[in-house]
């Protein structure tokens, strides 16, 4: 935005300007932002009629083209009944989602962490949990249709359009 020396913007009507004109267009912007002395890309969206949501981006050189990324199958083909019970599970989870009930796991053990500390308790660090490694995808695609039967956490395209919509996130 240009002006000139010493006229007054009104910044927060410029901003509802702006977000309306995306709003209105149906687009998201491109920028850059720099933060501490990095320059980013980044995408502006509107949200809720009120807010531009900010996702940074990377910018075209910083991407590996997927020709450069090694051991990446080029002829593809999957198991038919392997494929009938991986939709089966997306079918199971999809419903509408909350993006609130989605929390930073690290985060909320820092926290934690932290609040120990000042609360004066010695902190002790917790062994790595090992996991369980499935060899055989037909079993594990069936275990996994039997523990998430009923849970909806990916979103179908006209409920995630919705939700999008209401929650407009990225």
């Amino acid at each position: 935005m240009n002006v000139l020396k010493g006229q007054k913007v009104d910044v927060k009507n410029a901003y509802y300007l702006f977000l309306k004109a995306l709003e209105a267009s149906k687009r998201l912007a491109i920028a850059k932002l720099t933060l501490r002395s990095n320059t980013k890309l980044c995408v502006l969206k509107p949200i809720n009629g009120n807010c531009l949501q900010l996702a940074t981006m990377h910018y075209i050189n910083e991407i590996r083209p997927s020709e450069n990324v090694p051991n990446l199958s080029t002829n593809i083909s999957v198991d038919p009944t392997q494929l009938k019970l991986a939709l089966q599970i997306v079918k199971n989870m999809t419903g509408s989602s909350d993006l609130a009930s989605y929390t930073n796991p690290e985060q909320e053990r820092l926290s934690a962490t932290i609040q120990s500390k000042i609360a004066g308790q010695l902190i002790v660090s917790n062994p790595v949990q090992e996991t369980h490694v499935v060899v055989d995808l037909l079993e594990a695609l069936q275990e996994s249709i039997k523990l998430n039967k009923g849970k909806g956490k990916i979103s179908s395209s006209k409920e995630g359009k919705r939700s999008a919509r209401k929650e407009k996130l990225g």
